[in-house]
């Protein structure tokens, strides 16, 4: 703060940080010296006669609107930015109460969560109601429901210690795989359909567990073979390195990549379960009639039943959404716990969640942290809010529109 004292004794205090005028007073003219008292809460003024002391309280001066939601050039910094840094060890330290980095972590975390859960959910769904027999379906689909039932501290446990040391030794392989996924299903079709005749399953959709599990592990273990040769021959045995050095891309050991596929798990079950149950309530006489005009299932369950049960779907994947951006003990424990902000899939952050539970029993209640808090839990209700507001009048549209099938 900056106190300035004019020959008439008008008193103005203004804070750096914000640009603005906290507190306006006079003092008796005529003073000879004047002094700040009890940590700037009071000045003393020395005339001829008595020493004057002025007592004000100013509340919060380091937090206005634009402190909180945008850039701020700070003292010591070459320009501005959006920081958060709540405390320091330092007595001379300025804080940094800038939601803009918790904010977009919050984003990008749920991002890569649902980018991840997505496909996978609703392709599982797809695949149980429409192709597996009534029996294995009541095996399945119970089993994927109780991933749901997971402590989210068990699955950041295992995200931040396991996982994450895992991945950093075979990020190259891990990036392989998805792609030879892909072209394992492109051309899965047409090698089942000479194969189909010659394997016989009694029970629907029991192919899809005895052919397709161990083609997606002995994918896994190309892609594993696949990335080893392809660092061990061009990147000399280091992609991280390689990355870092070509393209200046800092990889940390917990990183969005590791909050996508851990809290991508804890979203399938809720987008599965709702998928589902939106897939199997389709009418029957939509799929009968479908089939009897002589579309295959493949058609009759992507130009049918998905349209027929897209208000469900939709409304599965904003939940989902809402989910993972409330998400708190996953992205606390795999996420690196940065504010910082970098589009990077490969650099950690910082969530609202996060920050409250790291920064909440440390705040002194009533202060300025205390009440930024309380304001990050209100944003965060205003996502969830505002997320599950849209999905349901989405919802409602396309009820409306596909009604009429």
């Amino acid at each position: 703060m900056i106190t300035s004292i004019d020959e008439s004794g008008n008193v103005l205090i203004h804070s750096t940080t914000s640009s603005k005028e906290l507190l306006s007073f006079k003092i008796n003219d005529g003073f000879l010296k004047t002094a700040f008292a009890t940590k700037d809460r009071a000045l003393l003024t020395l005339d001829k006669n008595k020493i004057n002391r002025f007592n004000f309280d100013i509340k919060h001066p380091e937090t206005t609107f634009e402190t909180i939601f945008s850039k701020v050039w700070y003292e010591g910094f070459d320009r501005p930015e959006y920081i958060w840094q709540s405390s320091s060890g330092s007595d001379e330290f300025e804080p940094k109460l800038s939601l803009i980095p918790l904010i977009f972590g919050t984003l990008k975390g749920a991002f890569y969560a649902i980018i991840f859960a997505i496909p996978i959910a609703i392709l599982a769904a797809i695949c149980v109601s429409q192709f597996m027999h009534p029996k294995l379906k009541g095996v399945i689909k119970p089993i994927i429901e109780v991933m749901a039932a997971l402590p989210s501290v068990v699955l950041g446990f295992l995200a931040g210690l396991w996982l994450a040391p895992k991945i950093d030794k075979i990020l190259l392989p891990i990036a392989c795989f998805p792609i030879l996924l892909i072209i394992l299903t492109i051309y899965m079709p047409k090698i089942w359909e000479r194969v189909k005749h010659f394997v016989n399953f009694k029970k629907e959709g029991m192919n899809y567990l005895i052919i397709g599990a161990p083609l997606i592990i002995i994918v896994f273990i190309l892609s594993l073979f696949i990335g080893n040769s392809l660092e061990s021959i061009f990147f000399n045995s280091d992609f991280n390195a390689w990355m870092y050095e070509s393209f200046q891309i800092q990889y940390d050991q917990r990183n969005a990549l590791i909050i996508g596929i851990a809290m991508g798990f804890a979203v399938i079950p809720i987008i599965f379960t709702i998928s589902e149950d939106a897939l199997s309530n389709v009418p029957e006489h939509l799929i009968s009639g479908s089939l009897a005009l002589g579309a295959t299932k493949w058609q009759t369950a992507l130009k049918i039943v998905f349209p027929s049960a897209s208000p469900g779907i939709f409304s599965a994947v904003m939940i989902g959404i809402g989910r993972a951006v409330g998400e708190t003990m996953i992205v606390l424990m795999a996420a690196g716990n940065t504010p910082i902000m970098d589009f990077s899939i490969f650099n950690g952050f910082r969530t609202l969640s996060a920050n409250i539970a790291v920064e909440i029993p440390e705040a002194p209640v009533g202060g300025t942290l205390y009440r930024t808090l309380f304001l990050s839990s209100f944003i965060l209700f205003c996502f969830t809010f505002i997320i599950n507001s849209i999905a349901e009048v989405i919802r409602i549209r396309l009820k409306k529109k596909y009604a009429e099938l």
